[in-house]
């Protein structure tokens, strides 16, 4: 028989839970894939409240397991503060984003599918008609519509980015590899820059709208002509309220060489900006915000800044705008921001700019959720959100920016950074806690009472969940931690149960499983309701000196394993957790350090997951291939794996060290849409892992490796994220509880499973 195996995700057959009315029922896995979101979207809020501040406008994420796929279900909600408040669905359809109302606070644009594209829609609240304003035979990736909607800007591709194409002589002949195939993290950036064409068009009489005109930009430093304009991650369009110009983000340079794409050689004060070679040093983005004056065709950049975030926000008379951005170049504001930054990224400020005065004025200093900083403005005040539940008002005298009023709404905890809107009036809030599914929360600012909740999970109300507290302890070193313990349902003082660790934290999240980040594995309630003691690191002082002795970064893995080690201690001092019985799960980077902890830790681990992470292992550095990769991996270890720092790399790569792993091991790989069909070459995020696959295989250690080839780095599709979940808490309790699931998909699975189980208990025999 093989010693490993490795499984490809297959859908889970569907079977719809019935839940009863009056009977509370543990969770099941499907619970925890069905669970109910905002929509998460990258610097887009999905809460909107409408001008007349009566109305919001929210976008929630439905799972569907029949069809594999994540509905988006638009909502509109009064905000009258009622108990049971009136709610309205006006959509549900997959992909559906960036909602933004109109003027009269009736009408509701958004992109959604239409004959089989992305188009841009305008929903009617009051009678659910919609009117399509822009569709074609691409998708519309981004879009902005003035307050009055009678112009509309929306950005299509104008093409994809490829791989050179080798010739057939070359093919014949054979060409070079070369020494580093990705030169710097420079060219990865840009690898993702995909050329676009902005469009425009506007509505004249009698309700029509003009066909489509592409909109012609700029260099705003040579003032050359492109041909099309790049994104980093997104253009971040704004319309005037006149709708006559356009406010948008594009990548626009190649830091490695400090040109522009067109190859023109960016000013010596850019060159020479702290900012700009601080980004330019770790590969970081730099993307121009410019000005296109739609009626003129001049391009200009109003804030000379190396990076923007967010959505730029106009005043009510389209005089200035608003925006969060880094420093200006050349400024005294850089100057300051180096000066009491030396050694870190520059901080994010809020800015108010006046384009036709040439005009900057800060607003605000160092926001910490730049991207979604700004709620609301009017013609010379602004509202900020300065933390998770804390909202700054900031107007101008005559001379300066000054606070009006400064407050929190709702409860500090639980909060986090989720998604929030607020009109000045009324703030509504995404809330939910470690027990607490997602819901929405309006609060009334002047006050700042809670004036009505909406449910997104009410089917939650019938389903039991376990509680959690806090657990704190100290690292052997004395660094103070805190974790969240979710207890088992029934839990009886002083009785010892299983304990799985979760190695990456996502707090003030609803941890039925991952929460909205959908992270692979994790299955906190699940397991807990099976009888498993869960715990997920909190704050804690996880910026404490790393332990010394440590070559290169390994002090960082070190720290990590002591403080899992000790809470483990502490566990079984307060006679809580069974020593003997303790899984640990690793995703991403704390992978790991999950990993790191096998080999290294004082804790026996009696099961383990590592999914979709970095092991800084041999096999990764050779197939990196590319200095950039290679690059930390050296710093790492204190050097490469060649000369006088390979023995470090011997002493604490788990390349050498695999035979210190005595836990059973399950390993997740995400495919990014490569198919592994053993006929063409091996998908790249599989290649590194068959090292460890292989390693374990040979010294007869137990080991399964499943590969999810249509999945992310944070799985999406719900029967991948059912079957991740329902894997691993098969895993944990095979090996901490002994217990085996009836009738499995998997019908092999348990059968393989004893099979390790005999290639564990022949390691741990050899051992002794």
């Amino acid at each position: 028989m093989s010693t490993h195996t490795i499984r490809f995700f297959a859908p889970l057959t569907v079977i719809l839970v019935s839940i009863t009315a009056h009977a509370k029922r543990p969770v099941t896995p499907q619970d925890c894939v069905l669970t109910k979101y905002l929509l998460k979207q990258e610097g887009e809020s999905a809460l909107k409240i409408n001008p007349q501040g009566t109305l919001v406008a929210y976008l929630v994420k439905v799972p569907n397991l029949q069809t594999n796929n994540n509905d988006i279900a638009l909502y509109v909600r009064r905000l009258s503060g009622n108990t049971v408040p009136s709610i309205k669905l006006l959509t549900s359809t997959p992909n559906l984003s960036q909602i933004e109302w109109l003027a009269d606070g009736r009408h509701l644009a958004a992109l959604a599918p239409y004959r089989g594209h992305v188009a841009v829609v305008l929903f009617d609240v009051n009678t659910g008609g919609r009117k399509i304003l822009a569709s074609g035979q691409k998708d519309i990736d981004e879009y902005a519509i003035n307050t009055h909607g009678d112009t509309l800007a929306f950005a299509v591709r104008a093409g994809t980015l490829t791989a050179p194409q080798h010739s057939p002589q070359e093919i014949a002949n054979g060409y070079r590899i070369p020494n580093d195939s990705i030169p710097s993290l420079a060219m990865v950036w840009r690898s993702r820059w995909i050329p676009y064409q902005i469009w425009i068009r506007r509505l004249i009489r009698n309700g029509q709208w003009t066909s489509p005109t592409a909109v012609p930009f700029h260099s705003p430093f040579t003032g050359k002509l492109l041909e099309s304009v790049r994104c980093a991650t997104r253009f971040n369009l704004s319309l005037s309220p006149d709708g006559n110009r356009l406010l948008l983000n594009v990548a626009d340079i190649d830091m490695a060489k400090g040109e522009e794409v067109d190859g023109s050689r960016l000013p010596e004060q850019w060159l020479q900006s702290p900012t700009y070679r601080r980004r330019a040093a770790i590969g970081g983005a730099i993307w121009l915000t410019v000005l296109q004056d739609l009626t003129s065709g001049e391009t200009s950049m109003p804030i000379a800044t190396p990076g923007a975030t967010g959505v730029p926000q106009w005043s009510s008379n389209g005089s200035s705008f608003y925006i969060v951005a880094t420093s200006p170049v050349g400024s005294t504001w850089e100057k300051t921001d180096d000066d009491l930054h030396p050694t870190i990224s520059a901080p994010w400020h809020v800015w108010r700019v006046r384009p036709l005065e040439h005009k900057i004025e800060k607003v605000f200093s160092e926001v910490r959720d730049p991207a979604n900083a700004i709620l609301w403005t009017k013609q010379d005040s602004i509202g900020l959100r300065a933390g998770p539940d804390r909202l700054v008002e900031m107007v101008r005298n005559q001379t300066n920016w000054i606070t009006r009023s400064d407050r929190h709404i709702g409860p500090s905890e639980g909060t986090g950074y989720g998604d929030l809107a607020s009109n000045g009036v009324y703030t509504v809030m995404d809330y939910e806690r470690s027990d607490v599914p997602p819901e929405l929360r309006v609060y009334r600012n002047d006050d700042a009472t809670l004036r009505g909740t909406s449910k997104l999970n009410p089917a939650f109300d019938d389903i039991l969940l376990a509680q959690s507290e806090t657990l704190r302890w100290n690292t052997s070193s004395g660094v103070p931690m805190t974790g969240s313990l979710l207890l088992p349902l029934g839990y009886v003082p002083g009785s010892r149960y299983p304990l799985v660790i979760q190695t990456k934290s996502n707090l003030s999240a609803f941890v039925c499983d991952a929460g909205s980040s959908h992270s692979p594995s994790f299955a906190p309630q699940p397991m807990a309701s099976a009888g498993l003691m869960y715990l997920t690191l909190g704050e804690g002082d996880r910026n404490a000196p790393y332990p010394r002795g440590y070559p290169g970064n390994i002090a960082e893995a070190a720290f990590y394993t002591d403080i899992w080690d000790s809470a483990v201690q502490e566990l079984n001092r307060r006679g809580m957790a069974d020593p003997s019985r303790v899984g640990i799960i690793g995703f991403s980077r704390t992978g790991w350090h999950t990993e790191f902890a096998l080999a290294f830790g004082k804790t026996h681990y009696a099961a383990a997951t590592a999914t979709d992470n970095i092991q800084y292992s041999l096999g990764e550095y050779w197939l990196a291939h590319s200095e950039a990769e290679t690059g930390p991996m050296d710093a790492m270890y204190g050097g490469s794996p060649y000369g006088a720092s390979l023995e470090s790399w011997i002493r604490y790569s788990l390349s050498f060290n695999m035979d210190k792993i005595h836990t059973p091991l399950l390993i997740e790989v995400m495919g990014y849409g490569v198919l592994d069909d053993r006929n063409g070459a091996s998908p790249d995020n599989l290649n590194p892992r068959y090292e460890i696959l292989t390693g374990l295989s040979h010294l007869k250690k137990p080991v399964e490796m499943y590969y999810y080839p249509n999945e992310q780095h944070q799985p999406d599709h719900p029967q991948a994220r059912l079957a991740s979940i329902q894997r691993n808490m098969d895993w944990y309790r095979f090996w901490l509880q002994g217990y085996e699931r009836p009738n499995p998909e998997d019908h092999d699975q348990f059968a393989r499973w004893r099979e390790l189980r005999l290639l564990r208990d022949a390691d741990e025999a050899a051992k002794h």
